[in-house]
């Protein structure tokens, strides 16, 4: 995959105001990925895959992370992600259908510190605050890691004939976001403090098809 990424600069004077002399500028996004499905034990297990690694890609993710930050001068810098899934599917009967699956999209720092000792750009410690995420009204200035979630769930097709079929399906997910660890607020030579929130769901689906074929009628046998 290849994207481009545009922004529009302007500068200031050195009165301090904009020039209104307007720049174009475009940065390159890209990923490389693939993805499978193995049935291992054919009509009872399948196997699941996918992976996209490269800049920019955070759109096209279920986390929709960002796809880029900026560099000093105001032009756009893509940034580092990879994102996986894998899991596997047991056709018990068939009717029944249960999953798991596990997931994670991942950014990774990509930042300048400027000569004012401001950085530009995400993940660098020195500017992001943690120390008041777990409190209400606190200072958090938390930028996102990544987002992981692992979950399971059954689907059960409870009706299928001459109008259709009808499912039904049920499902649990644990879903965690992760952020940059970050300095600013603690005391001289303390460790990056870490961030994080999660939270679990559970979801109930009905579905109706109405125009999903009746199953075959089994063959003749004939008898002499």
């Amino acid at each position: 995959m290849y994207r481009d990424l545009f922004d529009q600069v302007d500068y200031l004077n050195p009165a301090g105001a904009l020039t209104g002399n307007y720049n174009n500028r475009d940065v390159a996004g890209w990923g490389i990925g693939g993805g499978a499905i193995v049935p291992i034990i054919p009509k009872l297990i399948d196997l699941q895959g996918t992976v996209l690694a490269g800049r920019g890609i955070g759109r096209y993710g279920s986390g929709q992370l960002s796809d880029a930050t900026l560099n000093p001068d105001g032009s756009l810098r893509a940034i580092p992600e990879i994102m996986f899934l894998g899991g596997a599917t047991v056709h018990a009967t068939p009717q029944l259908d249960l999953y798991v699956f596990g997931g994670m999209e991942r950014e990774f720092s990509t930042y300048t510190v400027t000569g004012a000792a401001t950085a530009v750009g995400i993940g660098d410690p020195a500017a992001i605050t943690n120390t008041g995420c777990y409190t209400v009204g606190g200072t958090c200035t938390a930028q996102t890691k990544d987002v992981f979630e692992l979950t399971a769930g059954v689907w059960d097709k409870v009706y299928q004939g001459n109008y259709g079929s009808l499912r039904v399906g049920m499902q649990y997910a644990y879903i965690q976001r992760d952020f940059f660890p970050g300095t600013m607020g603690l005391p001289a030579g303390s460790a990056p403090l870490s961030a994080k929130t999660n939270e679990n769901t559970v979801s109930a689906s009905l579905r109706y098809y109405p125009f999903d074929a009746p199953p075959a009628a089994p063959p003749l046998i004939a008898k002499y």
